[in-house]
């Protein structure tokens, strides 16, 4: 009778696990697909994708757990597994697989910063003092060429336009979206090299935008985004709770949940409207362009697909890893990104682990690419 009630303990246990991960195998699909699927059509794939290097840790110990025990079961996780990684080595084949050259000596070579300043720290409830003096500083040392800046943020009281410009470098478009008081919080982008054009795109019910400014490089023109896309506006205490959540009626458990959960939803909408806006602006330039800025938004998504369209994502390039730049939630993310167009050509990529905001600033050097590359 023990040996009975024992193998259906473990018929049931095996059962239900077998229920689990082909959940998790639907889960892990979906993410892997949200790249082709808008939000504003089916919300659920991006959503998933938020969470995706959790959902292949979870298939990755499944298959290994049944293959250690010679299941069978072993074929639901590789499965989807299997299906993740094809999906996304098909999205990032070209970056995976180009190995093209420059025949001759490359043309002006310059450097790009991309970073998200979170305000400068200068709101009232920061718990650090201001940070623009450190920042500044950092970018002095970067040597940076063009700096995009999101978050940006000056005060009438502790940290002037006019300051702002000074501590930056000499050729400055700046567009504000909001007015808190004496706070002026918008986007920025700086550069050495003279501003020939500028413009806006305006994103419609939001405080975000991306801004553009054509560069003159030498004798060429490059066009470079400073952008910053829908933030998902996560108050602190919806971070305290994804980090420790208490399950206690007290603690507005359900109410939580349910707040969070239409925050993501509705951001994920509006950064793919967002992106749309962003890429045909984009497509009708003229000149090589780089897009800088936070994209709050991960690579397997529909945001990240639909603005890298057609371009080059530097990390890719140059760079190996995860290349998280925001620690804020587990796991960390990569958020912020600088891409290119196909006629500049990339020599480095770094992630700066700077300690003044949730964000880490990204920094690459470009050459455009002659007309005989191969």
């Amino acid at each position: 009778m023990l040996k009975a009630f024992q193998r259906l303990l473990h018929f049931l246990g095996h059962y239900f696990l077998t229920l689990i991960a082909l959940l998790l195998t639907i889960l892990l699909v979906l993410a892997a697909l949200a790249p082709y699927i808008n939000p504003n059509t089916f919300y659920l794939p991006n959503l998933l994708a938020l969470t995706l290097p959790i959902l292949v840790c979870f298939n990755l110990f499944l298959l290994i757990y049944w293959t250690a025990r010679n299941k069978r079961s072993a074929l639901i996780p590789l499965t989807s597994l299997l299906v993740a990684i094809a999906i996304h080595l098909y999205r990032f084949r070209e970056d995976i697989t180009r190995c093209s050259r420059l025949t001759e000596e490359p043309a002006q070579k310059f450097t790009v910063l991309s970073y998200n300043v979170n305000l400068f720290h200068l709101y009232s409830w920061a718990d650090t003092p201001p940070t623009m003096e450190n920042i500044a500083a950092l970018v002095r040392r970067t040597e940076a060429d063009v700096i995009c800046i999101q978050e940006f943020t000056t005060s009438e009281v502790a940290f002037t336009d006019s300051a702002a410009r000074g501590l930056f470098a000499p050729f400055a478009h700046i567009h504000y979206t909001l007015h808190h008081g004496k706070l002026h919080h918008g986007v920025a982008l700086f550069s050495k090299f003279p501003i020939l054009e500028r413009g806006v795109i305006e994103f419609p019910n939001s405080y975000n935008c991306a801004i553009y400014a054509d560069l003159r490089v030498g004798a060429d023109t490059v066009r470079v985004y400073s952008t910053h896309l829908q933030s998902f506006r996560l108050h602190r205490n919806n971070i305290n709770f994804i980090r420790t959540p208490r399950f206690s009626s007290g603690d507005n458990f359900l109410f939580q949940i349910s707040d969070i959960f239409k925050k993501l939803y509705r951001t994920l909408q509006r950064q793919a409207e967002q992106a749309h806006l962003l890429q045909e602006s984009v497509k009708t330039s003229p000149h090589s362009v780089l897009v800088c800025g936070d994209f709050n938004s991960t690579p397997f998504t529909y945001t990240y697909a639909t603005i890298s369209k057609g371009m080059h994502d530097t990390f890719h390039e140059v760079r190996k890893g995860y290349g998280a730049t925001f620690f804020t939630l587990f796991p960390p993310m990569r958020i912020d990104y600088i891409l290119h167009t196909p006629t500049l050509h990339p020599h480095s990529f770094q992630v700066l682990p700077a300690p003044y905001s949730d964000h880490y600033p990204v920094l690459a050097s470009f050459s455009l690419r002659k007309k005989n590359n191969r």
